[in-house]
């Protein structure tokens, strides 16, 4: 179930976060990511700007994401899901329920990941999501902007 993130979940979140970013780590050793530092303190207030949704399982939180308003774009962050249970669609769900959030005056989605990060690449191109920037960041890490106008709803 996909329901509204609460001040109650944010430990659950952030653990879970902290689990799901370490095959990102794996791909981008020697790097801080910031999903791997971040305190629970600041993901209260994260909760606090963005919209923010968990997917329920058996009162387990299985996955989250979370997006704010920018603009006219709709940034949409985190996805993330238990590595136990990835591969079950529970990814796509969270994607479409959270598009489905954004604000009427939104024109376009976005979102990024790491050029090494092929899983996640392949999951929002076929969400219909273009590549449309690059950001190095690091010798060892280069964000890929991806884009998507809202007109376009997920499938």
């Amino acid at each position: 179930m996909i329901s509204a993130a609460n001040l109650s979940q944010c430990a659950a979140v952030l653990e879970l976060q902290k689990e799901a970013y370490q095959s990102e780590a794996l791909l981008y050793p020697g790097l801080e990511l910031p999903p791997l530092v971040q305190s629970l303190e600041q993901l209260e207030q994260e909760l606090k700007t963005h919209q923010f949704l968990v997917y329920i399982e058996a009162g387990q939180v299985i996955g989250s994401v979370r997006a704010k308003r920018t603009g006219k774009e709709w940034e949409i962050g985190r996805l993330i899901v238990k590595p136990t249970h990835q591969g079950q669609g529970i990814g796509s769900r969270l994607l479409k329920a959270i598009e489905q959030t954004a604000p009427p005056e939104c024109t376009q989605f976005s979102l990024f990941t790491g050029h090494k990060s092929q899983r996640n690449l392949t999951l929002y191109q076929s969400k219909g999501y273009v590549p449309t920037a690059e950001e190095v960041l690091d010798p060892t890490l280069t964000l890929i902007v991806l884009t998507k106008e809202i007109n376009v709803r997920s499938t």
